[in-house]
């Protein structure tokens, strides 16, 4: 869920009152909605025009992305073309599926 306020998104959060959404740029967006207005939220006019343009946003950074690094899946994982990591690029310390995911691309210190 887009956060209408900011550029945020909403999270669910806990205080003693119960559960709400509220911004993950917290606390300098402070925009929150109760869990029984949520339904309100989303369908509300100003929700609606931000998630369409937030959505078109996001398909051309990952557009972008798939321009940048060929090996780019669609589910998001970096797919090495290469078997060993050990002759050619680096193993990815990053939350991906498979043994070895990286780019062809060199890292910053050309290796």
């Amino acid at each position: 869920m887009y956060c209408c306020e900011c550029d945020g998104y909403m999270v669910e959060r806990e205080s003693k009152y119960g559960k709400f959404f509220g911004c993950s740029n917290f606390p300098v967006c402070e925009n929150k909605v109760r869990m029984h207005e949520v339904d309100e939220y989303v369908n509300s006019e100003e929700y609606l025009t931000i998630a369409k343009k937030r959505k078109e946003q996001e398909k051309k950074i990952e557009a972008e992305f798939e321009n940048y690094c060929p090996n780019y899946a669609r589910n998001g994982d970096c797919i090495s073309d290469k078997s060993d990591p050990s002759t050619y690029g680096f193993k990815c310390t990053g939350n991906y599926s498979g043994d070895y995911t990286g780019c062809n691309r060199q890292d910053r210190d050309g290796r």
